[in-house]
Order: structure tokens, then C-alpha cells, then sequence
């Protein structure tokens, strides 16, 4: 199956060797291969429930996602967009559970995704400082990732910080355009 973490690893070598004439190392093929599920109902399952997520039909995202993590109880990323999406409907408790479980289970993955996965567990545990600092951090290690200065942008406002989610999105909107 083209999907399982070992293939995927295997094409990422690849494609680094040829884009950067480097291959990943053993830690980098480690990472990927725990940022990705292994079967293949998982990963489908996980990208819907994403497709869902992004479209805001939160209810099916909400379902999707939660057969994501049945199918692949070990799989983090599940959970962590499991617990944004019950958060959005106001699912405090499973929020709060599902990002736990993210967070406990999120050392195999690269920093970055770990610190993704921590920053929603924060928030989760109401943690505002803390959660702030990472999604900063993200947002100043990637500051051409839209994603990553949304999700800053939306996490200061939800805690009142307008000035400042407003200097955010006048950041984000200096950026080129996506090619």
C-alpha cells in the first residue's frame, strides 16, 4: 500500500536526494513515518476529516476524525484535529481528553508537529501563555506559512489580543501569493 509510513518514508528520500542532494537521516525517516499513520483507511479517513474541518461542516469533521482515531489509536495529528474541532462545538471535556492523548503520544514527531500538538493541549488545559509562545514560535520559524500565522492570529483574538492578531494578518497579507 503506497500510504503505509515505510513507503512514505522511502519516497521522501528520494525526493530530498533529488531536490537537495541529500537523503533524510535515520531520526528524519522516524519522524515521518510518526507524523503519518500506517493504514491506509487512516490516513483517508484523517484527510477527509481535515477536508471537513476546513470546509467549517464541523459536525461530519467532528465524526471523520473520530473514526480516524479508532482506526489508528497511536496516530497524534488525529487526535490534536479531533480536539480543535470539538473545541469549535463547544465539546469541552472530549477537547480536553483528545488533546492529552495528542500530547502524550506526540514524541515521535517532528518539533514542529509536536509543537502543534502541545500548543492545542495548552489550550486546551487553559494555558493561554504557554500556548501563545509556541504558536509564536511557529509562526516566527515559518513566517511564509499562512497556516501557522492564522492560527496565531485566531488564538490571540480568542483571547482578546485584537491589536495584536490584527498586526498578524497585516503580516500575513505582505506575503506572495501562493505559487
Amino acid at each position: 500500500v503506497l500510504f503505509r509510513s515505510d513507503a512514505m518514508a522511502r519516497i521522501a528520500s528520494r525526493l530530498r536526494v533529488r531536490l537537495a542532494g541529500a537523503a533524510i537521516s535515520p531520526d528524519e525517516a522516524r519522524e515521518l513515518r510518526a507524523s503519518m499513520p500506517s493504514s491506509a483507511e487512516a490516513v483517508r479517513l484523517y484527510a477527509e476529516g481535515l477536508r471537513r474541518w476546513r470546509t467549517s461542516d464541523l459536525v461530519e469533521a467532528r465524526d471523520v476524525l473520530a473514526h480516524a482515531v479508532a482506526a489508528e489509536p497511536g496516530f497524534p495529528l488525529a487526535h490534536s484535529a479531533l480536539s480543535q474541532v470539538l473545541h469549535r462545538l463547544g465539546e469541552l471535556d472530549r477537547e480536553r481528553e483528545e488533546a492529552r492523548i495528542a500530547f502524550e503520544r506526540s514524541g515521535g514527531l517532528r518539533r514542529e508537529e509536536r509543537w502543534l500538538v502541545e500548543a492545542r493541549h495548552r489550550e486546551a488545559e487553559g494555558q493561554w501563555p504557554e500556548a501563545r509562545e509556541l504558536r509564536k514560535s511557529l509562526h516566527e520559524l515559518f513566517p511564509d506559512d499562512l497556516e501557522y500565522g492564522l492560527e496565531l492570529a485566531v488564538a490571540l483574538d480568542d483571547h482578546r489580543q485584537k491589536k495584536e492578531a490584527l498586526a498578524v494578518i497585516a503580516e500575513l497579507r505582505r506575503l506572495p501569493p501562493p505559487q
